[in-house]
């Protein structure tokens, strides 16, 4: 695919900052955080591709690197017969550094990597290019090409051990893209090359480059296959990002054969270029089928890179190509032709869906949303412009070298959408990026990749490769406590919960509105597990419990929030 580059006149600048000044000011932007990379000592280049958040706010990090990093004093290497390796990091944000850090070894390269966590378990998956590769005492064999690594480490406070360790794949290529997981079941999502891969006991045909998703059981000591779907046509089709939600998971990817088929789903391209796919499968224990599917895109490339869920919304981002691009009823417009970011959401009604709103990173040049994340209806997105300036909503951002790095918040109002606010960082001699999201509470943390130094806001990071020429992975966060640009006008004093401490069911009280509300309660890591809707003119609703596990919660309506522990 070729990039495209639009140059701006001053002429075209001026119109575009008085058209977005009527449109209205954004909420103050929150600002950045510290922001760390690895130790001084560290060498070679190293790349954050993906962070999770737990319940006590811990993150963790993973990614790949050459040569040398180090974490808190725990120094990784490379090996002789190795030229770059995985890693897996905890930052401690309550201590202010990094705890542990694990890497993979043997004589093996590591292209790309992602995680997730349940507990004090970190699942991490991968693509990795033989003939072995280690996790602490498991050591894998590639079937051929490059194959797929699924690994679990387990976290016990200032130390880690990996647990187990498993490999997928074919004779051909096979990528290892997005991990999800839920209780001990652990969904990992890629591409098999064909003709069949091998998944432990379950064999998946490929006619060509297919999607996948796959269910493994974490039985503690080991962990098996369960069952695995694939789609695709007669070209290349992938997934790029997995989500789950209860028995629901959700999978992402672009698509370039002429039709794609996902279980009793076909969907059609029509045109040469990739287009989306979202779909959702349900689990049912010991097998999983697909119960819808949906298409979008334009009549050149678009590229979902990244997927959240927050109740029955899907969020997907990445980027498209072209003059206007559709998901569902939506339309969105490139003025410039180059690559241009995008967030779209669907609404899960159960066996079908509908695409309901789409909002960009509109620039004259290129843009792209590389992660998205959600808490309740505030929705989160990061990436990179590598355009003379992109505007988020009223807010204009100019780079300040190649590529620059933004960071937005959304609020989500049903079937519109609008921006919050927006942040960015960046420095004048090369590629910086965000990649990834993690939510903690009321703190959104960032990863990605800086080039020498960069700028965020007051302050001035100078990575410890900068001088060298190479990348350096960077975390940062942001404490968001700004109100949503969907709330009421008025703020809504006085969410009364009771009984609190709380056990099976909660009462809520607020002052009467003329329009109905939804109550959202969050978890520690801001994800949504229930909802309840107050009437209009209704001041009192009950908020079912059951089923929830015992702990701190955030209740929110509208501007109104309250804590909540459930007993």
């Amino acid at each position: 695919m070729k990039s495209i580059h639009m140059s701006i006149s001053a002429g075209w600048l001026f119109f575009l900052y008085s058209l977005l000044a009527g449109v209205g000011a954004l909420a103050q932007a929150p600002a950045w955080q510290t922001v760390t990379t690895a130790d001084a000592s560290s060498t070679g280049s190293f790349y954050v591709h993906k962070i999770a958040a737990d319940a006590a706010g811990d993150v963790y990090v993973a990614g790949v690197f050459t040569q040398r990093v180090s974490f808190g004093g725990t120094v990784l290497t490379v090996g002789s017969s190795g030229t770059q390796e995985m890693f897996v990091a905890k930052w401690s944000p309550a201590a202010g550094r990094y705890l542990w850090a694990q890497q993979s070894s043997g004589s093996s390269r590591v292209f790309s990597c992602s995680l997730a966590t349940q507990g004090s378990s970190i699942y991490v998956v991968g693509t990795f290019a033989g003939p072995t590769i280690t996790f602490g005492g498991s050591t894998l064999t590639t079937a051929g090409g490059n194959d797929i690594f699924i690994a679990k480490l387990t976290d016990a406070g200032n130390s880690s051990t990996f647990a187990w360790a498993r490999s997928a794949g074919s004779g051909t290529d096979d990528l290892g893209t997005s991990i999800a997981v839920s209780g001990p079941n652990v969904y990992v999502a890629g591409t098999i090359g064909g003709p069949t891969a091998t998944f432990g006991s379950l064999s998946l045909a490929s006619s060509g480059s297919d999607m996948y998703v796959v269910k493994l059981t974490d039985n503690g000591p080991s962990a098996a296959f369960v069952w695995g779907q694939r789609g695709g046509g007669s070209n290349w089709d992938d997934a790029t990002a997995v989500a789950v939600q209860g028995t629901s998971v959700y999978v992402t990817g672009p698509f370039a054969s002429q039709s794609i088929t996902l279980g009793p789903f076909t969907l059609l391209n029509s045109h040469l270029d990739d287009d989306i796919f979202v779909a959702k499968l349900r689990d049912d224990g010991s097998s999983g089928s697909f119960v819808w599917a949906q298409r979008a895109g334009g009549n050149y490339t678009d590229w979902p890179s990244s997927l959240a869920v927050s109740g029955p919304s899907v969020y997907i981002g990445g980027y498209f190509v072209g003059p206007t691009v559709s998901y569902g009823s939506s339309t969105l417009t490139n003025a410039a032709n180059g690559r241009q970011g995008f967030v779209a959401k669907l609404r899960d009604a159960g066996s079908t869906s509908t695409f309901e709103w789409a909002q960009q990173a509109l620039g004259f040049g290129e843009t792209y949303v590389l992660d998205v994340t959600a808490a309740g209806s505030r929705v989160y997105l990061a990436g990179f412009f590598a355009s003379p300036t992109v505007s988020l909503g009223s807010t204009v951002f100019t780079t300040a070298g190649f590529r620059d790095i933004f960071v937005a918040r959304l609020s989500d109002a049903g079937s519109t959408s609008s921006v919050d606010w927006a942040q960015h960082a960046g420095g004048s001699r090369g590629h910086d990026l965000a990649n990834t999201l993690a939510i903690s509470g009321s703190t959104l943390y960032v990863g990605g990749l800086l080039y020498a130094s960069a700028t965020f806001g007051n302050q001035v990071v100078t990575t410890p490769a900068g001088s060298s020429g190479n990348y350096s992975g960077f975390l940062t966060s942001i404490l968001d406590n700004t109100p949503t640009a969907n709330s009421p006008g008025q703020a809504q004093p006085g969410l009364l919960v009771s009984p609190n401490p709380a056990h099976g069911l909660a009462a809520l009280t607020l002052p009467a509105s003329p329009a109905a509300r939804s109550a959202v309660l969050l978890d520690a890591l801001g994800r949504e597990v229930r909802r309840a809707t107050l009437p209009a003119r209704a001041t009192t609703t009950r908020l079912d419990l059951h089923g929830l596990a015992p702990g701190l919660y955030l209740l929110r309506c509208g501007n109104a929030t309250a804590r909540l522990v459930v007993e």
